[in-house]
């Protein structure tokens, strides 16, 4: 498992581009650990979520937008679970 704050620093994503990907379902939601009392929260993804970054990227080189990538993304778990 690999924190928040240690995806964005190792891959040089800012937050609201994380948050994105994220929204638009191409990497999964993290599962949030509280810290405490009051002391908020912090999220953990699964080690995996770098390559499919690495993979985002090399798409969107190649000139496909975000939509694109998650429609396709969404289009092969369908095919994977038919």
């Amino acid at each position: 498992m690999i924190s928040t704050n240690e995806v964005l620093k190792l891959s040089g994503l800012t937050y609201p581009m994380l948050t994105r990907l994220r929204d638009l379902g191409i990497i999964p939601k993290p599962q949030r650990r509280s810290l405490g009392f009051k002391k908020g929260v912090i999220g953990f993804y699964e080690d995996s979520v770098l390559d499919i970054i690495k993979l985002v990227r090399e798409q969107q080189n190649r000139g496909f937008t975000l939509s694109r990538i998650a429609a396709i993304q969404r289009r092969d778990q369908q095919n994977t679970t038919s």
